[in-house]
This record gives C-alpha cells, structure tokens and sequence, in this order.
C-alpha cells in the first residue's frame, strides 16, 4: 500500500504552496469608462518626467 500513501505526500507537498497563493481575493467595483474626467493621456508628460529623474542619477 506504498501508492496511496506516497500520492497524498505528493498533494500534501504541491497542494501547499499552490494552495497558499490562490486563497486570496478582492472585489474591485466596476469603473465608468465614459466618465473622461479621470482619463488624462500624460504618457509624455511621464516619459519626459522619467528621463529627467533618470540623468540625476547617471
């Protein structure tokens, strides 16, 4: 009876670290897409923020 017992160890080993990580869960209400006030397209503006920030430190 080797068999039975060495697939529980197995699922005891997997089951763990699999099982840690997917017992977690949020809800995230649902966003008005047609609301435009809160999309602002400043990927520019960023990518020049960014580029600024990075020559300080190079």
């Amino acid at each position: 009876m080797k068999a039975p017992k060495c697939a529980s160890d197995y699922q005891m080993k997997v089951s763990g670290p699999i099982m840690d990580r997917f017992d977690l869960h949020m809800e995230v209400s649902s966003i008005n897409v047609y609301n435009y006030d809160l999309i602002v397209d400043n990927s520019e503006e960023e990518s020049e923020y960014i580029a600024e920030e990075s020559r300080k430190y190079v």
